[in-house]
């Protein structure tokens, strides 16, 4: 599976970033190729939540965001 860093929003302890995945199925081979936003909340130095969404605003909804 390939990652690609694609966006990055730091406010305070919340961190929401873009990243491109691609791949292939382990058994299928099927490939897939997606963009996902990942939101972190970090307390102390370690990821305290973490949520996965599709979209920009639901991520950052998830950590109290707003841009």
């Amino acid at each position: 599976m390939q990652y690609d860093l694609r966006a990055v929003i730091h406010e305070g302890d919340r961190v929401v970033v873009n990243i491109d995945m691609r791949g292939e199925g382990t058994s299928s081979g099927a490939g897939f190729d997606l963009s996902a936003w990942w939101a972190y909340v970090v307390r102390d130095g370690r990821i305290a939540q973490c949520f996965s969404y599709l979209d920009r605003e639901r991520a950052l909804a998830a950590v109290g965001l707003r841009m």
